[in-house]
């Protein structure tokens, strides 16, 4: 996952889930456990009041007085019904166990437990209480007796289950007004980094030369290492620049003078050579001067628009050449943008360009548009007389030359090819284009 809000939230989440669970089955048990409880000490009582309403006669015939303390005892379907046994014959039921009350049992002796589960009929679930006491009778002997309560679970249900419907509704609710507060405490918390990455995009852009110092303190070693990284390559580049400008310069001069030279004294052969030789150490500075001073792809370099760069270039090419009338087709789209400096777009593009107006008959094409990989696509064609497979070696050689009669230093290629591979890891490729002529692909990015 790319998103580090989205991740905080994930956990924040989860976390929230698993508590949020743990408490409403916690908390559920514990009312089910209360609620079990509760039915068992009614129970208890409603026996304590079955007892108290019992009498023997001298005989040992049971004597149930009329009105008893808990009136449900009297109501047909009121889920509670009392029983009293002897020797395992029942003595006197409640008269609301008719309808739909679960018929009981004798206990079965000692040890049948005295608080069972048992089901009616009609499935419902009910809780028995058997009690056993033993009475005693003046002048005879004594009786044992069991008073048995049953009491119907379903209002018990109704009350789990109401609770677990308003817990469930509580705590999503907690839960989702914890989850707003986090989205809002993470959106606060992370509004630094927002804001550096939009300062990091306004340098891509070219609207800011280095990060604000306002930043938190957990920020601020980053922040002072990137702008010490962008400083860092600015001046490198400026000092690398300005020292090959510098060598450039003080060679220059004697250059021009050994080009002069024509001593008299020296055979044919020893001035040609010495000629050959000045021409050599002229396109070996000119060479890595301008592959030198290119700065290279740079992830804070602001992004170069393309159409504007190759405009410039096309007038001036056609006003050098004017002779040729040479028609260009350009097709450029809108969206080509090179992220690299401005000055190597331009030396690329403009060496690439010149071959193809000096070697073409009177058409030059070129197409700028985004390749399927993502990277920045040049094609440059001509109709001129192109480079055959054995010599697109020699064409991109520094230096190589197909024909010397045309002008130049001969490093125009070279150096694309140097500065596309090397510098700003794309390729170069010579091709025979549908003009005839020869055919550069350039992909950069």
């Amino acid at each position: 996952m790319v998103s580090l809000n989205a991740r905080l939230m994930l956990v924040a989440s989860a976390v929230l889930f698993a508590f949020f669970t743990l408490t409403g089955l916690t908390l559920e048990r514990a009312f089910r456990e209360s609620v079990e409880t509760a039915l068992r000490e009614q129970l208890q009582t409603q026996v304590y009041l079955l007892l108290g309403a019992a009498e023997l006669d001298p005989a040992g015939t049971l004597l149930m007085s009329e009105a008893l303390a808990e009136p449900r005892l009297a109501m047909p379907g009121s889920g509670l019904v009392g029983a009293i046994w002897s020797d395992g014959e029942m003595l006197w039921q409640s008269a609301s166990s008719l309808g739909d009350a679960p018929a009981l049992v004798a206990p079965g002796g000692p040890s049948d437990p005295g608080l069972k589960d048992i089901g009616s009929d009609d499935g419902a679930a009910w809780l028995v209480l058997s009690f056993p006491v033993i009475w005693e009778l003046d002048g005879a002997a004594d009786r044992p007796l069991v008073f048995q309560i049953a009491a119907s679970r379903a209002a018990n249900s109704r009350q789990i289950r109401a609770f677990r419907s308003n817990l469930a509704l509580g705590l999503g609710g907690a839960g989702l007004a914890l989850l707003i507060a986090q989205a809002l405490a993470l959106r606060w918390g992370l509004r630094p980094l927002r804001r550096l990455v939009a300062e990091l995009r306004e340098i891509e852009a070219g609207n800011r030369q280095a990060l604000s110092p306002e930043f938190p303190l957990e920020l601020q070693p980053l922040t002072r290492s990137l702008n010490a990284l962008i400083a860092g390559n600015s001046a490198r580049l400026k000092r690398y620049r300005q020292a090959l400008d510098d060598l450039a310069h003080s060679l220059k001069t004697p250059l021009a003078v050994l080009r002069t030279l024509d001593l008299p004294t020296l055979p044919e052969d020893q001035r040609l050579l010495l000629r050959d030789q000045t021409s050599r150490i002229d396109q070996t500075v000119a060479y890595h001067t301008a592959r030198g001073a290119s700065a290279g792809s740079n992830a804070l370099a602001g992004p170069v628009r393309v159409h504007p760069v190759i405009a410039p270039l096309l007038q001036a090419l056609a006003k050098v050449y004017q002779e040729k009338n040479v028609q260009v087709s350009s097709h450029v789209a809108p969206d080509c943008v090179f992220y690299g400096d401005p000055g190597d777009l331009t030396e690329l593009l403009g060496n690439l360009l010149d071959n193809a107006f000096k070697w073409c008959s009177s058409h030059v094409r070129l197409e700028a548009d985004g390749h399927a990989n993502g990277r920045l696509r040049f094609v440059i064609e001509d109709d001129g007389p192109g480079i055959p497979t054995p010599g697109q070696k020699l064409a991109k050689a520094r230096g190589g030359r197909l024909d010397a009669n045309k002008p130049g230093q001969g490093i125009g290629l070279a150096l694309a090819r140097d500065m596309v591979e090397e510098t700003y890891g794309g390729s170069l490729s010579i091709e025979t284009g549908d003009l005839g002529g020869a055919r550069i692909v350039m992909l950069l990015g």
